[in-house]
C-alpha cells in the first residue's frame, strides 16, 4: 500500500497523512487482514515532517480507527520506530500509552 504526498500536499500534510493512514487500515480491514505494521511516515528525507508530529498522526489515527467499531478481523496494529530516530525511547512510551 503507497501512500503518495506531493508538495501540494505539504500546507495540509498532518491531514494527508491521517487520511492516507486511515485508507490503509480501510483496506486492511477490505483484505480480512488480522495485523499490519506502519513505519512513522513524513519524517524522512523527503517530507521532512517532525516526528513528534508524524507520530501523533500516526497514533490519533489508529485510535480513531479503534474507537469506529469497525476494525474487522484487524486485531494486532505494529508501530514501527527507527532506533535511530532521537528521543525514540520517549516517543515509545507516549505511543504506548496513547493507544490502547
Amino acid at each position: 500500500i503507497l501512500i503518495l504526498i506531493t508538495e501540494a500536499d505539504q500546507p495540509f500534510l498532518s491531514q494527508a497523512l491521517r487520511k492516507g493512514l486511515r485508507r490503509c487500515l480501510d483496506l486492511c480491514v477490505q483484505q480480512e487482514l488480522s495485523s499490519v505494521a506502519f513505519p512513522v511516515i513524513g519524517p524522512g528525507i523527503a517530507l521532512r515532517y517532525p516526528l513528534c508530529a508524524a507520530i501523533e498522526a500516526l497514533t490519533e489515527s489508529i485510535y480513531q480507527f479503534g474507537s469506529s467499531g469497525f476494525i474487522g478481523s484487524l486485531s494486532n496494529i505494529y508501530v514501527i520506530i527507527k532506533p535511530d530516530y532521537p528521543d525514540c525511547e520517549v516517543l515509545t512510551i507516549d505511543t504506548s500509552t496513547t493507544v490502547s
